[in-house]
């Protein structure tokens, strides 16, 4: 059973919205007349509202966090597909490029994210829905991503916390994507010349978004984690 969100029923915040999957994210929901309020560095092409922010640094994101609080807008739903990639095993979970990796990945998006949600969400009539883009290196882990997905495992565990403040008006789904063919843009740490990756993709990008985006039609409440189709 699924419920439409059209552009009356508020904004999607958006992260990543210039990455790979995040500016696919991006179009289909300008195509579905969804207003989005992009979260991020780089500010996207086309009619998609902007807010600065560097996950890196914490104070712009706090900043970030008043802005959409000071604005008009009513916001339903995010999509979370900002991210950093990282070649790190498990004995560099000490390394700067693995702080920053989970700062970026982590602890930033779950800080907007709590920001977002103010008191009044828990007496709402509708849902706010959230779609992150994991990865399934949680559920099949390889040697040299361990940082990347540590970090990742930092989100869904954090945004599961957050479930629990919001029992019934949160609807969260971790989707765990396959590698989609084309590296990620940023990389922290030293990255090998010949990146481990694997030579087909399982998944294209805009099929990949499409999964995202259709998680914000859930109608029940809660946390979940889906697997790629």
């Amino acid at each position: 059973m699924a419920e439409s969100l059209s552009r009356g029923d508020g904004a999607v915040v958006l992260t990543g919205a210039t990455g790979t999957i995040g500016s696919e994210v991006a179009t289909l929901l300008c195509d579905r007349d969804i207003s989005v309020v992009s979260v991020g560095r780089t500010e996207p092409p086309g009619d998609i509202h902007h807010v600065s922010a560097d996950f890196t640094a914490p104070d712009t994101v706090a900043r970030a966090v008043e802005t959409l609080r000071q604005s008009e807008r009513a916001f339903r739903g995010a999509v979370l597909c900002a991210g950093v990639d990282s070649f790190a095993g498990g004995d560099e979970f000490d390394s700067e490029a693995a702080r920053t990796a989970v700062q970026v990945n982590a602890v930033s998006q779950l800080r907007l994210l709590s920001g977002v949600l103010d008191s009044d969400l828990t007496s709402c009539d509708r849902l706010f829905r959230v779609s992150l883009a994991s990865t399934d290196l949680l559920s099949d882990p390889a040697p040299d991503a361990a940082v990347y997905a540590m970090s990742k495992r930092t989100l869904e565990t954090g945004l599961q916390f957050v479930v629990e403040d919001f029992p019934d008006a949160l609807a969260v789904t971790a989707v765990r994507l396959p590698y989609v063919g084309v590296p990620m843009k940023t990389v922290v740490g030293d990255a090998p010349e010949d990146p481990p990756l694997p030579s087909e993709p399982s998944i294209s990008p805009t099929d990949a978004a499409a999964q995202l985006c259709n998680h914000l039609k859930t109608v029940d409440p809660g946390w979940r984690v889906a697997e790629a189709e």
